[in-house]
C-alpha cells in the first residue's frame, strides 16, 4: 500500500510517501529514503520510487519525503546543510503514527547521504543504522584532482582517444585548456588555495562527513559506484583523512562496489545489483 502522507517542520508543511507491504500495520522497523536536491521526478530519478517498491514487495516498509524546500514540501530551500529539521521531522512523525521503539533505518544518495550522515551523528539514539550511496563530498579542488586522476589519466590508455590522436583528430587547443584549468584547480600548478562557495565551509566538507559517520555508532554501509565521479571523489577523500581507519577495521563501517554503475544507477542491471545488495544489507542490520 502507498499512502501519501504530510507532517509539519516548523511551520511548513512536508509531504512523503509511505510504503507499506501488505499485512503490516504497525511495523517494527522502517527504512526512511531522504531524496537529494532539486531534480526531476522522471527517468533516473525514479530510483527512490522503483526502490522503495521493491523494498515493500520483499516486506520492508519505507517512507520517502521531500525535505523542506523541495519538491512538494513548503519553505526555501535549505540544501543538505540545513536538512537536519525535516530528518527529525520525518523521524519524530513515525515514532508518533506508529512506535517510539521502532527501529528506524536511513537510505540515501548523493547529498542526501550527505545530509543523513550529518543528521545521524547528532542524533544516533534513534537510528540503527545507515546505507548511503555515493555520498556527495565534493569540494572545487576535490573534484579537480579525482576528475584529472579518473578521467584524463584513464583517456591515455582509451583505445577511441589513442587512435584519434594518431589521425590528428584532436583540438589540442581546446583541450589543453581545459587540462590546464584543472590543473590548476586540484592545485598541481598553483598553491594558492582558492575559496569555496560557502566562503570556505565545503572545504571542510570530507573531514565534518567523515568524523559524523565516525561519530555514529550503529552500522555504516556505503554503496559506491564504479563509473562515478563522485564516487572516486569519496575514495580519494578516504585515503587522506584517517578517522575511519578503525571503524573499518571493525566492520562498522564498510564499502560495496556495483560494478559498471554511474551516479545514478541508470543500467537496469546496475540497479537490479544495487537493490538486491540493499536488501542484503538492511537484513542484516535488522537481524542483528
Amino acid at each position: 500500500m502507498e499512502e501519501a502522507v504530510q507532517f509539519l517542520c516548523g511551520h511548513h508543511r512536508l509531504y512523503g510517501i509511505v510504503h507499506m507491504p501488505p499485512g503490516i500495520k504497525c511495523p517494527h522497523f522502517i527504512v526512511i529514503i531522504v531524496t537529494g536536491g532539486p531534480q526531476i521526478r522522471a527517468g533516473a530519478h525514479r530510483l527512490y520510487v522503483q526502490l522503495s517498491r521493491f523494498l515493500s514487495g520483499h516486506g520492508i516498509p519505507t517512507m520517502r519525503f521531500d525535505y523542506e524546500g523541495m519538491g512538494d514540501s513548503e519553505g526555501r530551500f535549505v540544501g543538505f546543510s540545513g536538512a537536519g529539521p525535516s530528518i527529525a521531522a520525518a523521524v519524530s512523525f513515525l515514532q508518533k503514527r506508529y512506535s517510539p521503539d521502532m527501529k528506524i533505518v536511513f537510505w540515501s544518495l548523493c547529498d542526501g547521504a550527505t545530509a543523513t550522515a550529518l543528521y545521524c551523528a547528532a542524533h544516533s539514539h534513534d537510528i540503527s543504522g545507515m546505507i548511503l550511496c555515493n555520498p556527495l563530498i565534493l569540494t572545487d579542488e576535490g573534484l579537480a584532482r579525482s576528475t584529472f586522476r579518473h578521467y584524463y589519466w584513464n583517456r591515455l590508455f582509451d583505445k577511441d582517444f589513442l587512435g584519434k590522436l594518431l589521425r590528428f583528430q584532436l583540438d589540442f587547443r581546446d583541450s589543453f585548456s581545459s587540462l590546464w584549468a584543472y590543473l590548476k584547480s586540484a592545485n598541481f600548478i598553483s598553491k594558492q588555495k582558492h575559496e569555496d562557495r560557502e566562503g570556505g565551509a565545503l572545504s571542510n566538507l570530507p573531514r565534518k562527513v567523515f568524523r559524523s559517520l565516525h561519530k555514529f555508532p550503529g552500522p555504516v554501509r556505503i554503496i559506491l559506484s564504479t563509473n562515478d565521479i563522485v564516487a572516486s571523489n569519496f575514495l580519494d577523500e578516504l585515503k587522506k583523512h584517517k578517522e575511519l581507519k578503525q571503524d573499518y577495521k571493525t566492520g562498522k563501517v564498510s564499502n560495496f562496489m556495483v560494478q559498471g554503475a554511474d551516479h545514478t544507477f541508470v543500467d537496469p542491471d546496475a540497479r537490479d545489483k544495487m537493490f538486491s545488495l540493499t536488501l542484503q544489507l538492511l537484513d542484516q542490520m535488522v537481524s542483528s
